[in-house]
């Protein structure tokens, strides 16, 4: 009566779900596979769980595929005119105006290894290191017409790499939390926020919560496709990305998996946008095009629906701002303990995260 999972990619087959070893056994009297281990690496991502009692702490690392990541940096043609750098912590460089005249009209130096370099990281990003994600999705933008000035965000980038190579995602469950434990989603965008297009860029983090479970489940970082006039309208396109592609489909997910409803909470920062998704219209907006105008219209809609919620929420704390911009230092530490990205193992449950020098 219970739910077992099997994820399968390529050659590698991944069961879990109470029973699940058990249920290796039945499989392999008729196919024949190699002896079921527990997870440990699986497609370059390195598992650690530690339990204590009911709860089960997980540490989720690349940092083998990183050191390799910069390895590759290192041996690519041109990495010699730029070099790695020490002490970088953040991942997003933010031009001045004279280098964007000047570097921005000079040809680069990698020339067609630069999305080798790209593609490299994004699988790093994707599978544990949400806190790039926003800086390869806007240097992917150039890969045709790549110059000297993505040269130096790509350095940047893989310099803070080399400077957080130690970073892990950490995520706790505790099973006495399954009969209550919630999926909270953060949708955000940040309007026309960069210096080389007016379209805005969505991005959004998606979470289990529970009194003691905290696991990161989903994020995404994408340029928006139609240029918004306001905030609103590019918080409501950030917004129906989510429910979509992210948020509703993890809910059913989990309604199966845990054999009843899912409640899910979505937080957003902008009052305005609150108050158009409630309304399902705003006259202010009466001028919003087809594309828009159906974002609107489907966040509303399902924002009625007796198990999706949604609340405001501070700035401070909205957790998908670190896939919708480049953050300085003082933001971007802050930003990394909120989804549960840190180098050693933390403590404390009310989201954010504390390390051991804090204690």
């Amino acid at each position: 009566g219970k739910v077992i999972i099997l994820t399968i990619y390529v050659d590698d087959f991944i069961l879990a779900g109470p029973g699940s070893k058990d249920e290796w056994d039945s499989i392999r009297k008729v196919v024949k596979t190699t002896v079921p281990t527990d997870v440990g690496r699986v497609l370059g991502v390195h598992h650690k769980f530690t339990q204590t009692g009911t709860q089960i702490d997980t540490e989720i690392d690349m940092v083998d595929y990183v050191k390799q990541s910069c390895e590759l940096y290192n041996s690519t043609k041109g990495s010699d005119l730029w070099p790695l750098k020490g002490n970088t912590h953040y991942p997003w460089y933010e031009p001045t105006q004279v280098e964007i005249d000047t570097l921005g009209c000079q040809p680069g130096v990698f020339g067609p290894n630069s999305a080798s370099l790209l593609m490299k990281a994004l699988y790093c990003a994707r599978m544990v290191r949400l806190d790039i994600c926003y800086t390869i999705n806007t240097l992917s933008k150039y890969v045709t017409k790549w110059n000297a000035l993505c040269e130096k965000q790509l350095r940047h980038l893989y310099s803070y790499l080399s400077t957080t190579i130690n970073v892990k995602l950490h995520g706790r469950v505790d099973s006495n939390d399954l009969d209550n434990v919630v999926l909270h989603a953060y949708p955000d965008a940040d309007l026309a926020g960069t210096f080389e297009t007016a379209r805005a860029t969505s991005g959004g983090f998606v979470e289990l919560i529970g009194d003691n479970t905290f696991f990161p489940l989903d994020w995404f970082s994408k340029r928006q496709s139609a240029t918004s006039h306001s905030t609103t309208e590019a918080e409501l396109v950030a917004a129906s990305k989510m429910l979509r592609e992210s948020l509703v489909p993890l809910q059913h997910l989990w309604s199966v998996m845990l054999g009843r409803p899912v409640v899910a909470v979505i937080h957003e920062d902008n009052m305005s946008t609150i108050t158009v998704i409630e309304a399902g219209y705003s006259p202010q907006l009466r001028y919003i095009n087809k594309h828009h105008r159906i974002s609107l219209s489907l966040v509303s809609e399902f924002c009625k629906h007796p198990d999706i919620h949604l609340r405001h929420c501070e700035t401070a704390k909205q957790k998908g701002d670190l896939m919708t911009k480049g953050l300085a230092r003082p933001k971007h530490e802050p930003a990394m303990k909120m989804v549960g990205l840190y180098p050693c193992i933390l403590y404390g449950f009310d989201g954010v995260w504390i390390s051991d020098s804090e204690i």
